[in-house]
């Protein structure tokens, strides 16, 4: 049952990094919308006031997502660059009882 979980967990933390740039380009996307439409004076654009918040939290939110991700990916290419250990050494419990 261990096996599975640890089968899994690749394809899971995929499926995060995937899911974590979705997102990120969904907010952008809603930065772009906010922007443009007051930009072309739509009649449904938010104020400039509104328009600089909205930006900049939706923005602030863009680049945290953004080094989450960064991080995550990189992470995740470090740990397939290092070799998997077996575990620890069976002979060393036995140089230990020898003292």
């Amino acid at each position: 049952m261990a096996a599975n979980q640890n089968d899994n967990r690749p394809r899971q933390s995929n499926v995060s990094l995937g899911l974590r740039a979705l997102v990120l380009l969904y907010v952008l996307y809603l930065v772009y919308g906010i922007v443009a439409a007051y930009v072309r004076g739509d009649s449904e654009a938010l104020s400039l006031p509104l328009t600089i918040a909205a930006a900049g939290i939706l923005g602030a939110a863009a680049v945290v997502l953004l080094v989450l991700t960064y991080r995550q990916w990189r992470s995740q290419s470090s740990e397939a660059e290092l070799p998997e250990a077996d575990g620890p050494d069976e002979g060393a419990d036995d140089a230990g009882d020898a003292l």
